[in-house]
């Protein structure tokens, strides 16, 4: 699996434009140079996800560099995941309210 590609496409989907984006009506899933969305980092569909910021923006989450390999493999598969599940808005927040406690 591409998880870099795969994932680009489930967060776009998942995390749909604002309605005041002129990205809204009619490029929703895709990335664009007049995004003005703080949560659509990406506003050129050339670019790329960095592992830090799939983390960071899907998980409210640091990637530990410290112990980079071992956590960047864990950070993969957490990715692979969510986006092999199709895990929705919902679901993520009950994670994140879960990790919480």
């Amino acid at each position: 699996m591409d998880v870099q590609k795969e994932f680009k496409l489930w967060y776009n989907r998942t995390f749909r434009h604002h309605v005041e984006c002129q990205q809204y009506l009619k490029y929703d899933n895709n990335d664009g140079l007049s995004c003005i969305c703080a949560h659509r980092p990406y506003k050129s569909t050339s670019n790329q996800w960095s592992i830090e910021r799939a983390i960071k923006y899907t998980f409210d989450e640091q990637l530990d560099t410290y112990q980079h390999n071992t956590h960047q493999c864990m950070a993969i598969s957490k990715l692979a995941h969510i986006v092999y599940k199709q895990w929705t808005l919902k679901q993520l927040d009950s994670y994140k309210t879960l990790r919480l406690h």
